[in-house]
């Protein structure tokens, strides 16, 4: 039997659910299916058999196409309870709700490596069509933020040269006024050209205070990146924009600073995680990073 997982049915579901993925659903950002197995009532609600979580994107890119999609963030169902058909019944439970949604259909990435074969192999007898593509995520190391700079020497150096100049045109976020914050984030967000940072919070507290800066010119900001934690290893890089004529220049910069920055004061196993919105953004990012690994997945279309 598959069930909307509400509020009060959600405890019982979480240990199925990857521990980033908890708060999302928690909030709502994320909608989560369950599955409980055949047999009596009494003994369903004693087991949580599986789970789909997914969520409804607008500007979400298929090849060329800017669609509105549903897209599946996981899918599990518990290793004792597996061959009875439970995630081909999360599956045909999303598909009904497709129909009753103005999306334009199902999406889901599949990483590469042999251990991810039979999740293809399972989508693809659903009628998913896969296609390899660059995935819109790229993950930054610390390797990659020494590279930038070619030596461990070099990176101290930019963070402690920005620092220490009160008149340099870098700033942290902590020491920029909200109401400036506010006012350049609306204008960026009302010049994006995706649907990508339509729900982005305008609440400086909600971003991780140091990583994130902005150039400033004159008071006013030219160009930000923000970022925040949504867990403890990991920093997500949620906005890079600028108002500038010369973005491209203050862009590199500013993220050049906030790799050396990213590379002193985190530990080693703390990634940054960047997901570009527009093909774009991606060249940019493959060109200032230009030794990381560019991220190919293996995206389903179900529609």
């Amino acid at each position: 039997m598959i069930i909307w997982v509400k509020e009060k049915e959600l405890d019982g579901f979480l240990p199925l659910i990857p521990a980033d993925m908890q708060e999302p659903v928690r909030n709502g950002d994320y909608f989560c299916l369950g599955a409980l197995p055949d047999g009596p009532e009494d003994e369903k609600e004693k087991l949580c058999a599986g789970v789909l979580i997914f969520s409804a994107e607008d500007g979400l890119s298929f090849g060329q196409e800017i669609l509105t999609m549903i897209r599946i963030q996981w899918i599990f169902v518990t290793e004792s309870l597996r061959g009875q058909g439970l995630g081909n019944q999360l599956i045909e439970a999303l598909a009904d709700i497709l129909q009753d949604n103005p999306a334009e259909g199902i999406l889901v990435d599949v990483p590469f490596g042999p251990e991810y074969d039979l999740a293809e192999d399972f989508f693809s007898g659903w009628g998913f069509d896969f296609e390899v593509i660059a995935g819109r995520e790229i993950v930054i190391s610390k390797e990659d933020a020494v590279l930038r700079h070619g030596s461990m020497t070099k990176a101290k150096e930019v963070v402690r040269d920005r620092l220490k100049d009160v008149h340099d045109d870098i700033r942290q976020l902590k020491a920029i006024p909200e109401s400036e914050f506010r006012r350049a984030l609306n204008v960026m967000v009302s010049r994006s050209d995706t649907l990508y940072h339509i729900n982005i919070s305008d609440d400086p507290k909600d971003y991780d205070q140091e990583m994130s800066s902005a150039v400033m010119k004159e008071g006013k900001i030219s160009s930000m990146v923000l970022y925040d934690r949504p867990m403890e290893k990991e920093l997500r890089q949620v906005l890079i924009s600028s108002l500038s004529d010369n973005a491209g220049s203050e862009l590199a910069n500013l993220l050049s600073y906030c790799a050396a920055l990213y590379y002193c004061r985190e530990a080693d196993d703390v990634v940054v995680k960047i997901e570009m919105d527009s093909p774009k953004m991606m060249e940019f990012f493959e060109h200032v990073f230009a030794y990381s690994e560019p991220n190919l997945i293996r995206r389903g279309y179900f529609g």
